[in-house]
């Protein structure tokens, strides 16, 4: 404990200290500059700032309604009146050349770009008659690797194939006499109708053949058809089943890989059922590639939300099944291996689209059109909604994406959607007076990697897309300054906002030639646009992008005449910023050197020096040689007042922390730190003076007569020119890490070498204290070696001496402004030091009323007796000594504890002050300790003044269990009495039922309680000592004020009359008497206040009350019954009391007493009755219930037609039967016996376990098949 309080003492001087943190001392002070607050951003090249937010305009692609609304579309309106003719369309496979229609009544038409008929493929062999013409509508249509065959499946189940360079035009004789050789239809070359009857959900050309075919179709197989020439030269074809899905999956598509030239060829297959995806090969024999388990989110019931497409080049495969899409791309066919990316769509997908090697379309249920990034997993970078365009039904067949192009067979025509190149966007933008939004699209354009560049014809190259786009963007941004100049009067909002979106857009550029230079050009061209007149404007808005921090550097063409022109509107503040913040390597040096010297700019001149002269020194130099009053040899103190010069004290302690003044940056490369701060070093400890400019032969002096120089010249003077500034730099530098090793470098001009540690300043400050006049600057020195000495032990060792020389300096203290400072100041220093003849510093400090040093030399001292008094003294010790009060007095007494001087001592103070302590402390505190300490300290308690205090003091003395001893007797009467007191009627009555009546004047205590007429009380205690006849008496005067001035409540009288009751039940040879003194007392009651009905009613009641406990008590106790309750009767009404009531009223009484005795008594035979008779009821119920059973409805099992109940059976069935039925549930109930378990339903019927299963049921999930109830 001692320990704990002396370690929480302060031992530093900063402004955290717990001590006296409401003052401030002059130590606390922290260099400070108007620019050390604000963020600065630094750069070298740049004329912008790096970190700038690249977002901070927006992405024109974020929003997909932008890239959207831009798309160009057009509708082909001569196709839908050809395709009229034919039904109308049913699917499109579309080629750069031409577009392929399916249609609803079989032919399939294909159309050039310019719209025109090329060819009509009708679904009929060559040299079949007319009549053999398909009439279905076309599901989907293939072409072969090198384009000159053509298949197609149909909703009938027949797949034709075309050559489309054969001559296979036979014309009929309608169509002959038509004389239209171009619409004759060409005839197919061969027809496959094995998947007649069947839905047909995937179909391809193999590899590079042109009359090989994979289909498959719903009855789960995938089927390879491959066309051969017969002996007549005839084309025919042979099928051969190449996968079968099971029976517990179902196919939803298939898909063969395109034939790729410079591949060996693999004939790979995409096969996905509801379970699984697989890519499985044909060639050189049927293999699987890759399989791929979907169970976690398929579903055997989705069939109609999954698709499936291979890139043209077989590089990646993409399949989506309910909302989720997934794209494998094929990584080595040699060892084949995939890279899985999946993804959730949000909604199920109808159709996949490849529209560059980077980019998947997917169409959803919605009709949203989603282009999905297949590098970045599947992340969305476009949306269009198709809805508006009124698709044909199933969308899915009606939306196809080639060439970049976007095709979309609506109710209307045929549309085809393009977007348009990044010059038009952005040239729309422009037309439309956009020019934000221009820009905005061109930064969007600069992301290093943009998946939409093929669309909108951009290079992929990033370099080249940059220096495509540098120049129209430069030349946009100089438009839109002209066009907000002159349209919307140069307002300043919209300039500032086209300057930040540059910026931000400029950053994003890699190389640096097209930042700078053309940056610079722009700035400067932009300034052309003002006039003389709205220049400020210009001004205004790059000054608030330098201030931001978005720019840190200006063209000098733009950079002097903003300085000019802020230099003339006296805006200084501005001035500061715009040349600290700014590059100083495009500055007019001496324009702004004249400037600040002009207006007193020191802070700017001294950062002038530092950053462009690289000189350190030169502003301590001009501060002595004003202080010196000689300011015609100063560069940076030329003008303003003396007072001026303390900015050196905050410059000396940026650079000697290594912090560049008057920014927070710190000093870069750390070489030119170090050299900074060794430089100011020894030029500020030097012994003597320095040779200034070095080389010149001429020293810098400080006095006029240079045979009165000083030791340590410039410290001198900078000292005596400003005490306390110049100690709280050097308590600000102290800080720095690298004085833990010092500084250690040739000095100026002749001086020896010097090492530079913090134990050398202190020492100097050391030797100036001794020769200080002013005792109030030795004060000042004397705080800060305390306070140093203290916060770094391990760097400054001072002699014993050297310490007691710096207590009585600061002992010395007149100034009472630096009460504060020195009594922390000794603080610091006790951690450490603890003085030789204590005694007179005690004095010394109780003469200066210096209590927090006092306190904590008590403690170090072990002064536990005179610490108590500093505490009780205190109104907050927390504040005053950073302690709570019980902290101190724990503290006092364990270390008084076991030394019996302090002891005696302590507890005479205690006693002394008991009140006061107690009063700080609380009761239970207050008894905890003392309990530790001393507990003869309780007798104090009597002491005390309040009662109030002394009832909870012995309250927690008696929770200790310290009243129970025979010397505390007289303690624990006054307890009695006060918690009788003080205590409320409830409490009080919980506590006298649990209190300790040993060593208690029960007599005294209980006579307490009746001269507070607190009879319930005073009758718990008389119940405790099992005195019965006077619980009675208490019980009887509780009722009689009940009746006189009570609350009125039955609920009271009635926890009366039950104590009296069970108090003469527990009575002996008083039973008779006091049982007559209860009655007469009710008798009377009723007498008294029959005329009060409500109270009346109440007596009434309790009498009622009382003789039925009367007769059932009597009657349990005596076998006499009525003998002793008229004998108990007959002694109440010769009671002298009742004798004196009238017979009318004693009537009325009785008659209703005995009424009601005889009404219970009924009711009691009744009840005995019906219970008697309910209990035969049950029990013949049970015993007819177990004889007749319960019946079921089937006797066989209507799956298997075994017999399911009846002789033969385990007699398990029959237990399974009756406890089910007890239960009283409906849930079915199973035997253990696997082989002859049944099912029985509360609906009577039964059923094998085994056959419900062999049907597809479950456990916990049984139906009856019969009622089809669970």
């Amino acid at each position: 404990m001692q320990n704990d309080l002396f370690n929480e003492s302060p031992t530093t001087s900063n402004a955290s200290s717990n001590v006296s943190s409401g003052d401030i001392s002059f130590l606390d002070y922290r260099a400070y500059t108007r620019l050390s607050e604000r963020p600065v951003y630094s750069g070298n090249n740049s004329i912008f700032n790096e970190s700038n937010d690249t977002n901070q305009n927006g992405n024109f692609f974020d929003d997909f309604n932008n890239l959207s609304s831009t798309v160009k579309w057009k509708t082909l309106n001569k196709i839908y009146p050809i395709l009229g003719a034919f039904g109308g369309p049913t699917c499109i496979y579309p080629t750069k050349s031409c577009y392929v229609l399916g249609t609803s009544k079989g032919p399939i038409l294909i159309f050039s770009t310019k719209q025109f008929i090329l060819n009509r493929l009708v679904p009929q062999i060559v040299g079949e008659p007319t009549s053999k013409h398909l009439r279905s509508p076309v599901l989907d249509i293939v072409v072969s690797a090198d384009g000159t065959h053509l298949a197609a499946s149909y909703q009938s189940g027949d797949i034709f194939l075309w050559n489309l360079n054969a001559n296979t035009v036979e014309l009929n004789a309608e169509e002959a006499n038509d004389g239209n050789e171009k619409m004759a239809p060409s005839r197919a070359i061969l027809q496959i109708t094995n998947h007649r009857g069947r839905t047909i959900n995937g179909i391809g050309f193999i590899g590079s053949r042109h009359t090989a075919l994979i289909v498959s179709d719903n009855t789960g197989g995938v089927f390879y058809h491959s066309g051969f020439r017969t002996h007549l030269w005839s084309l025919t074809y042979s099928s051969k089943q190449v996968l079968h899905i099971s029976t517990g999956e179902k196919l939803l598509a298939s898909q063969a890989a395109p034939e790729i030239q410079k591949r060996e060829p693999l004939h790979m297959i995409a096969v996905l059922t509801t379970s699984r995806f697989a890519i499985i090969s044909t060639t050189p024999r049927p293999m699987t590639l890759m399989l791929e388990d979907l169970k976690s989110i398929g579903s055997r019931e989705i069939t109609s939300n999954s698709c499936l497409a291979w890139h043209e080049n077989a590089s990646k495969v993409a399949f989506s099944l309910n909302e989720s899409a997934f794209v494998f791309e094929i990584k080595g066919v040699s060892t084949f291996s995939t890279q899985k990316t999946f993804t959730k769509i949000g909604e199920p997908a109808l159709s996949l689209q490849w529209i560059t090697d980077d980019l998947l379309g997917i169409l959803t249920v919605s009709h949203n059109f989603l282009m999905v990034d297949v590098n970045e997993d599947l992340r969305v970078v476009a949306k269009f909604d198709f809805l508006v365009h009124h698709l044909l039904m199933p969308p899915n067949k009606h939306v196809a994406v080639c060439d970049k192009k976007l095709l979309l067979l609506t109710n209307y025509g045929l549309k085809v959607g393009q977007l348009p190149s990044w010059s038009d966007i952005t040239l729309n933008h422009v037309q439309t007076g956009n020019y934000p939004g221009a820009l905005k699209f061109i930064k969007s354009l600069l992301q290093e990697y943009m998946p939409l560049w093929p669309l909108l014809r951009l290079t992929q190259d990033f370099s080249k897309r940059e220096q495509e786009l540098e120049k129209p963007f430069y030349n946009l941004a100089l438009a839109a300054l002209r066009f907000i100049i002159t349209h919307q009067n140069a307002d300043l909002n919209k300039i500032y906002e086209l300057f930040s979106l540059v910026l931000s857009t400029v950053d994003l550029f890699q190389d640096r030639q097209l930042k700078i230079e053309p940056m610079n050009a722009f700035l400067e061209k932009s300034m052309e646009f003002f006039s003389e007149d709205n220049v400020d404007i210009f001004f205004e808005v790059l000054l608030n992008m330098v201030l931001e921090g978005s720019m840190n550097a200006l063209p000098a063409a733009i950079f002097k005449p903003m300085l000019i022109n802020f230099a003339d509107a006296e805006k200084l503040s501005i001035l500061e910023d715009m040349i600290v913040m700014l590059d100083l390597r495009t500055l007019d040096i001496d324009l702004a050197v004249k400037l600040c010297q002009k207006y007193g700019l020191f802070c700017v001149l001294m950062y002038i020096c530092n950053t462009i002269f690289d000189e350190y020194v030169l502003p301590l130099v001009d501060a002595v040689s004003r202080i010196n009053d000689k300011p015609e040899e100063t560069f940076i103190f030329r003008t303003g007042e003396v007072g001026s010069v303390n900015t050196i004290f905050d410059y000396l302690s940026f650079v000697l922390t290594g912090r560049q003044f008057p920014k927070s940056d710190l000093i870069m490369p750390m070489k030119r730190q170090i050299d900074a701060k060794v430089s100011l070093y020894h030029m500020l400890f030097s012994g003597t003076c320095v040779e200034w400019p070095p080389g010149s032969g001429k020293k810098l002096h400080t006095e006029a007569d240079s045979a009165h120089e000083p030791a340590f010249p410039y410290f001198n003077l900078l000292i005596n020119f400003n005490t306390a500034r110049m100690l709280s730099t050097l308590n600000e530098i102290f800080e720095d890490s690298l004085l833990n090793e010092g500084y250690a470098e040739n000095g100026l001009g002749e001086n020896p070498p010097v090492q530079i540690t913090r134990q050398y300043m202190v020492d100097v400050v050391l030797d100036m204290m001794k020769k200080k006049e002013s005792t109030r600057d030795k004060v000042l020195m004397g705080i800060f070696v305390a306070c140093n000495v203290a916060k770094y032990p391990q760097f400054i060792r001072l002699s014993s001496r050297a310490l007691e020389d710096v207590i009585a300096t600061i002992c010395g203290v007149k100034d009472l402004q630096l009460t504060n400072d020195c009594q922390r100041a000794l603080e610091c220093l006790l951690s450490t030091y603890t003085p030789k003849n204590s005694e007179r510093f005690i004095a010394e400090l109780k003469e200066l009323n210096f209590k927090r040093v006092l306190f904590i030399l008590y403690v170090k001292t072990k002064k536990f007796f005179d610490i108590l008094p500093l505490a009780l003294s205190s109104e907050d010790t927390k504040t005053d000594y950073n302690q709570s009060f019980p902290t101190v007095i724990s503290f006092v007494l364990f270390g008084a504890r076991y030394d019996s001087l302090e002891h005696t001592r302590v507890v005479g103070l205690i006693r002394g002050h008991f009140e006061s302590l107690v009063d700080k402390l609380g009761p239970k505190l207050a008894v905890e300790f003392f309990q530790k300490f001393d507990p003869g300290i309780h007798q104090s308690v009597v002491s005390l003044s309040c009662e109030d205090t002394q009832q909870k003091y012995l309250e927690e003395l008696y929770s200790f269990g310290e009243l129970e001893g025979t010397e505390m007797n007289d303690l624990k009467d006054l307890y009695f009495e006060l918690s009788c007191k003080y205590k409320s009627k409830q409490a009080l009555l919980q506590w006298l039922g649990v209190l300790e009546f040993k060593n208690l004047d029960t007599e005294r205590a209980t006579n307490i309680l009746l001269s507070a007429k607190n009879y319930e009380a005073a009758a718990v205690v008389h119940r405790r000592l099992q005195v019965n006849s006077m619980v009675v008496n208490d019980m009887l005067n509780c009722i009689n004020d009940w009746f006189k001035v009570g609350d009125k409540q039955y609920a009271t009288l009635n926890r009366y009359l039950n104590i009296a009751i069970d108090a003469i039940s527990d009575s002996s040879d008083d039973k008779l008497h006091n049982w007559t003194k209860l009655i007469a007392c009710f008798m009377k009651l009723y007498g008294s206040h029959k005329n009060d009905a409500d109270v009346g009613q109440s007596c009434n009641r309790a009498f009622q009350e009382l003789f039925v406990r009367l007769a059932m008590s009597e009657a349990s106790a005596n076998g006499d019954k009525k003998g002793q309750f008229w004998s108990i009767l007959t002694s109440a009404l010769e009671h002298q009391e009742v004798i004196m009531m009238k017979a009318k009223d004693l009537r009325t009484l009785l008659f209703d007493v005995f009424t009601t005795y005889d009404i219970e008594r009924h009711i009691s035979r009744l009840i005995l009755e019906i219970v008697q008779e309910s209990s035969v009821g049950v029990g013949q119920l049970y015993e007819s219930t177990l004889t007749k059973g319960w019946p079921i409805e089937n006797d066989e099992c209507e799956i298997c037609g075994k017999t399911l109940w009846g002789l033969g059976l385990d007699s398990i069935n029959f237990v399974i039967w009756k406890n089910k039925r007890l239960l009283g549930e409906s849930a079915p109930s199973t035997s253990t016996n696997e082989d002859k378990a049944i099912v029985s339903f509360g609906c009577h019927h039964v059923f094998h376990k085994r056959c419900l299963r062999n049907l597809g049921q479950v456990s916990g999930k049984y139906s009856c098949l019969t009622c089809k109830k669970e």
